[in-house]
């Protein structure tokens, strides 16, 4: 195949839908005008299981769901062949190694390294007896946690769409505090849990120019306060990044208008609607 060169795609054409990108760059792989007849036949198949997502985020869990339902929905009409499921995966393969290639670091191919393949046809066997309510809430758990599936790292564009989210929502969403210090900082989950505005203090010799976060316990799942961390090394003082300190601050002078008296004992990483409790791991996470 052909990879096209001198091309450089651009945020936009990373975010349309996996049919509408497949239209506008397939002439540039070399295709004659009847395999791109037929590739479009196939991509428009499982563009429809994908809910028009933008190409950008579409990652192997969820194509791999989206043949996987193509080859459902076959099995009740004209059913398709492995041969053909395999194209299809192969032509998505081909995308995300061509979009990484012309990004210029906008996009990383998210198939690199993996050697997966359509499995086997089989028989659906059919249900013994009516689903209980046990039953459909199992396979509700594990519908949302499909579509909630992230990669185990951020592309570049949906690190800056967290840092917008975070900029924006901060005063509102306290959750938010604990993905900023994380992505700025590092920090573990339990040690943004645990961080207080007590802890925020001046690094000594400075006053108020370089402030530091002191970082000596952490808050478990249990709400328990624990001053033994990971490791010896994990006790530490961290300088705020100017972005960050100015985030901790406006978050500070909008807690002050709300609550009386010293701010101290009050957690950085707090609920919502409530700015004296602190909030709960998987709240902070999700």
């Amino acid at each position: 195949m052909k990879m096209p060169t001198g091309i450089r795609l651009t945020s936009e054409d990373l975010q349309l839908p996996l049919l509408d990108f497949f239209k506008r760059f397939c002439r540039e792989f070399g295709w004659v005008p009847s395999t791109i007849e037929q590739y479009t036949r196939y991509i428009e198949i499982v563009d429809e299981k994908l809910d028009g997502a933008p190409f950008e985020e579409i990652d192997e869990p969820n194509f791999r769901e989206a043949v996987q339902k193509v080859r459902e929905q076959s099995r009740r009409k004209k059913p398709y062949s492995d041969r053909t499921l395999e194209m299809m995966v192969s032509i998505f393969r081909d995308l995300c190694r061509f979009a990484e290639r012309c990004s210029d670091g906008l996009y990383f191919d998210v198939c690199a390294n993996q050697a997966w393949r359509v499995s086997p046809t089989a028989e659906t066997k059919k249900p013994a007896g009516k689903k209980t309510k046990a039953d459909i809430a199992r396979e509700r758990r594990e519908q949302i946690q499909r579509a909630t599936r992230l990669p185990r790292s951020l592309t570049l564009l949906q690190e800056q769409h967290l840092i917008r989210q975070l900029t924006h929502n901060y005063v509102r969403r306290g959750s938010y505090m604990a993905l900023a210090m994380m992505l700025y900082l590092g920090m573990r989950p339990s040690e943004c849990l645990g961080l207080t505005f007590g802890d925020i203090r001046p690094l000594y010799g400075y006053q108020d120019e370089i402030r530091c976060l002191y970082i000596y316990k952490q808050r478990k799942e249990d709400n328990a306060v624990d001053y033994r961390l990971k490791t010896r090394n994990a006790y530490r003082i961290l300088p705020i990044p100017s972005e960050l300190d100015a985030l901790l601050r406006q978050r500070e002078k909008g807690m002050r208008t709300r609550l009386d008296g010293d701010l101290s004992a009050y957690p950085i990483v707090c609920k919502d609607t409530k700015w004296i409790e602190p909030c709960k791991r998987r709240t902070a996470l999700e």
